[in-house]
């Protein structure tokens, strides 16, 4: 414990150690740590790299990563424009392990549908927008298959019906 509550000391490790040990990932129903089955990344069907996955939970869901949220749209946009349903959404991102073993953070795919709608909704007017443009990206393609499925294509993953 540091003399002086008031100082932060540096820590000893890099990025992804100090979350693995401050986030445990989320557990699937057999209690196994959540995992990705597939990964892939946006710029495979549009135009921006976002990483994306498929869990190995029961409903296989598609999960955009923190980080990539925060890439698409800065805090001055999310803060602005998002109402706080979302924000508390946003609040409670999914821990889960990639295939490197790495603990990630992100969110539901339809979490990012939110996002866009909430973002477009009131910059009607703004068109310039580079937030605008993206959510408006985001929305045009996934409203022909549905934003898990952009999941899905993106992890070239094959949903099997039962």
């Amino acid at each position: 414990m540091p003399k002086n509550k008031d100082v932060i000391q540096p820590i000893e490790a890099n990025f992804d150690d100090v979350v693995a040990k401050m986030v445990a990932p989320q557990r699937n129903l057999r209690n196994e740590p959540l995992r990705a089955l597939y990964s892939g990344t946006f710029r495979s069907v549009l135009d921006f790299d976002v990483d994306c996955y498929v869990l190995n939970d029961k409903d296989k869901t598609a999960v955009i990563s923190q980080q990539g949220i925060q890439w698409l749209f800065d805090e001055k946009t999310i803060s602005t424009y998002i109402g706080q349903d979302v924000i508390e959404k946003l609040k409670h991102p999914i821990s889960f392990h990639n295939e490197l073993g790495v603990v990630v953070l992100g969110y539901n795919a339809e979490v990012l549908a939110d996002v866009c709608l909430s973002i477009i909704s009131p910059m009607k007017s703004n068109r310039d927008s580079v937030a605008l443009q993206r959510a408006f990206s985001i929305l045009r393609f996934a409203a022909k298959i549905g934003i898990a499925e952009v999941v899905y294509q993106a992890c070239k993953y094959k949903k099997t019906l039962k």
